[in-house]
């Protein structure tokens, strides 16, 4: 017997039309004879090497997509909080190194509020869990993974576990305009996540709390590590 892992990235409507990219890990004896197969709804086949080795591709490759669309959602919060346009954004994305295809494929969803699911909070979650579970033992961190992992875990305790993973953006949606930044680190103890506090007030001079603070998911996976060892 035979075996290959054959992850893949694309949508259903990439499949339909042939354009799906696989990541093969396996014998090329074994990807020559599934080879066919595969063809059929792909446009490219890449041999990672040996069995396992596309899966922890196609894990590193969620990581620096999840990442990547966190920090998005961080900077339009960013933006909106200090009254710039958010379409600016797109426009200085695309005359800056700091763009990529995923930037380009989820920013337009999160200024438009489209999350119909193209890879879902889910899907990205288990993933990033798998991905964190991959290195204990290891005496490596992934904080930008653990951090994302959390703000995902966030999402799916709000109910958009079926959502495209894009709409991280809602942890960030601001009311008002913002007058004032109050940021305090704070020295982290046992029981601390490990995140900045703080508060602002709004246009009408209101103090709240900072969506960071305001969040128990953040750091919930460094808390799970943690306590694990």
């Amino acid at each position: 017997a035979t075996f290959l892992d054959a992850p893949f990235t694309g949508s259903r409507d990439a499949a339909a039309v042939g354009e799906l990219v696989y990541y093969v890990g396996g014998d090329d004896s074994a990807l020559e004879s599934a080879r066919a197969v595969l063809e059929a709804s792909s446009k490219v086949i890449l041999h990672t090497g040996g069995v396992g080795s596309a899966t922890y591709i196609k894990l590193a490759t969620n990581m620096i997509s999840a990442a990547q669309v966190e920090a998005l959602a961080e900077a339009l919060a960013l933006l909106e909080c200090g009254g710039v346009p958010l379409a600016s954004l797109r426009d200085a994305l695309s005359h800056n190194v700091a763009n990529s295809g995923v930037i380009a494929a989820k920013l337009p969803l999160m200024l438009s509020g489209d999350f119909a699911p193209r890879f879902s909070v889910k899907n990205m979650l288990k993933d990033l869990r798998l991905a964190l579970l991959s290195m204990r033992g290891t005496g490596i961190d992934l904080p930008a993974t653990a951090a994302t992992a959390g703000a995902l875990m966030g999402a799916v305790q709000s109910g958009w576990g079926e959502d495209d993973f894009a709409s991280l953006s809602r942890h960030y949606s601001y009311s008002g305009s913002l007058q004032e930044i109050q940021v305090q680190a704070h020295e982290p103890d046992a029981s601390s996540t490990g995140v900045a506090t703080g508060s602002f007030r709004d246009s009408k001079g209101k103090k709240k709390r900072s969506q960071a603070s305001a969040k128990p998911w953040f750091g919930f996976f460094q808390r799970s590590k943690s306590s694990a060892s």
